[in-house]
């Protein structure tokens, strides 16, 4: 940082500008992820895990900014028509609740908004896309990317993905390199299976666009088929059978949870698509290995993501090569089970996601204060639900404090403080001190110079059905280095003359700070004796920059 030449009342006004900085901070802190809906829904009968999907979406509604519902094919679909109508009577029975959830909690859109964003899309696969095969569903997710607004759009394709793969072939054929290029970089894609040949051929002709592909992963949110998958069970398997579901969604929950299919099989295997951007503190979307409701993912894009459909129509060789982001694998335990497989990575959270889906179908028609709110978790008075990003000393004792945190039911809470290994890039032991504490402690590994964690808080209430709310820190472990200048006291520091000024270095103590790269202080002139001060600066390694001592 250089050195500036500034008045006291220069002062000031740099505090009022950090104040506004801080206030627009805290204002994107709470941004929602733009999305758009690919689903080749259909009725009950047929497939019922896209009708499901929709249900806990809307009920979700007020996390996201909803800007596509589109209806579109698949490879389980290719000969049945394109069923748009079945979104829009799920969007009306959400409008049969959606004032009484606004009594539980703000943001949920109106009916004819959502209604309004209602689409047809391609049909199956490649065959479907291509001059004047322009659909409803494609122009949408153009208007969305197009549209002047600087967050990512992300695609939930639970079907086939040959309605994006339309948008990007009109955009690839009317717009220049550059305009391609800004419009590819606005999109994130969360592909479920693989489900025609469409993801395939945009990975190949756009190489670097942003693009998940959930393999199997998803398999572990469904409920078991009998005789195959096995490998994909874990935890709890009670919140998926259909009693579960019968009592918690379909029965006496109002019209919205009459319209969620009591099938056998197949509950919600789309959802995981959009359970990443739900803010609830646990992750961040563009960092896919991070990890949480919806599953986690390798950091490196890996080469030919095959389907996970096992359906022999969808033929990808013809667009290698191709690379995706796709399951990374967990290590977990529970009720002395472990697991060492991609399908732990998502039932881990299984509890936690279906007791919030669970209380938000009570939101239907429940009164605020017979049904459960989640906990508000504030950790080193941080209370948004951003990842936080500290460095730490190795060999040092970082303290975490949560007692900030607070409950809107006034429920007592349980703080378990834990270190989620895969996620980051150290991989031996990490103890935390006092970790079922409101305060605790992380000792950092004398040998952790490099390597980043990511300490987990989970925040438990004791209501009914128990909610959860988390927060993330993600600590980066560096040694300190000879780049990192001396920072006096500000006793040591002398007062100097004006005439000092254009040299723009100071000795003190025998030192000499010199104003880039490691400058330690602004000078500060003073209006009546026009002599100069430097005012220290404390070195934030984290962010390559100072602060006031």
């Amino acid at each position: 940082m250089y050195f500036a030449h500034l008045s006291f009342i220069h002062q000031r006004s740099l505090y009022l500008l950090a104040c506004l900085l801080l206030c627009i901070s805290a204002f994107s802190i709470h941004s929602k992820q733009r999305v758009v809906i690919l689903s080749d829904i259909s009725g009950p009968q047929k497939e019922p895990d896209d009708m499901e999907s929709m249900v806990r979406l809307l009920l979700y509604s007020n996390e996201l900014d909803i800007e596509g519902l589109i209806a579109t094919s698949s490879c389980w679909r290719a000969s049945d028509p394109i069923q748009p109508e079945i979104i829009t009577t799920i969007v009306n029975a959400y409008g049969k609740v959606r004032e009484n959830l606004l009594k539980h909690t703000p943001g949920y859109p109106e009916t004819q908004q959502l209604l309004n964003l209602v689409k047809t899309g391609n049909g199956n696969s490649m065959t479907a896309v291509g001059n004047g095969k322009s659909s409803a569903g494609s122009k949408c997710i153009i208007d969305a990317a197009d549209s002047d607004d600087s967050r990512p759009l992300w695609c939930c394709v639970w079907g086939g993905a040959a309605t994006l793969a339309q948008a990007l072939f009109d955009i690839k054929n009317t717009r220049t390199s550059s305009e391609l290029e800004t419009f590819v970089k606005k999109l994130r894609v969360y592909d479920l299976s693989g489900q025609d040949d469409a993801g395939a051929w945009i990975c190949h002709t756009f190489p670097d666009i942003f693009y998940i592909r959930s393999r199997f992963q998803w398999r572990a949110f469904s409920n078991r088929i009998d005789g195959i998958w096995g490998d994909s069970r874990g935890a709890d398997e009670k919140l998926v059978l259909p009693a579960w579901f019968k009592e918690n969604v379909i029965e006496n929950h109002g019209q919205l949870g009459a319209l969620y299919p009591p099938a056998k099989y197949l509950y919600e295997g789309d959802t995981p698509t959009f359970l990443n951007l739900i803010d609830n503190g646990l992750t961040d979307p563009e960092h896919v290995e991070y990890g949480g409701w919806g599953g986690r993912f390798l950091a490196q894009k890996q080469q030919q993501v095959r389907t996970g459909s096992e359906n022999s129509s969808v033929k990808e060789t013809q667009y290698d090569p191709y690379q995706m982001f796709t399951d990374a694998k967990d290590f977990w335990t529970y009720n002395d089970t472990e697991y060492d497989n991609i399908y732990c990575a998502l039932f881990r959270w299984r509890t936690d996601c279906q007791n919030d889906f669970a209380a938000r179908m009570d939101w239907c028609t429940a009164a605020y204060a017979d049904a459960n709110h989640p906990p508000i978790a504030v950790v080193n008075n941080d209370s948004s639900r951003n990842c936080i990003y500290y460095s730490a000393q190795p060999g040092s004792l970082f303290t975490l404090n949560a007692s900030g945190s607070s409950d809107p039911d006034t429920d007592s809470l349980l703080y378990n403080w834990w270190i989620y290994p895969e996620a980051g890039t150290y991989k031996g032991s990490v103890h935390i001190n006092d970790s079922l504490s409101n305060v605790a402690s992380v000792k950092i590994p004398s040998d952790a110079d490099g390597y980043t964690f990511h300490v987990i808080l989970t925040l438990t209430d004791n209501g009914t059905p128990p909610l959860h709310a988390y927060r993330r820190v993600i600590l980066t472990c560096n040694k300190p280095t000879s780049t990192v200048p001396y920072i006096p006291h500000r006793s040591e520091l002398p007062t100097l003359k004006s005439s000092k000024h254009e040299k723009r270095y100071f000795s003190i103590n025998g030192r000499t700070l010199t104003s880039a790269p490691s400058g330690a202080g602004i000078i500060i002139q003073s209006r009546k004796n026009k002599q100069s001060e430097i005012v220290p600066l404390i070195y934030l390694s984290r962010v390559n920059s100072f602060r006031l001592r």
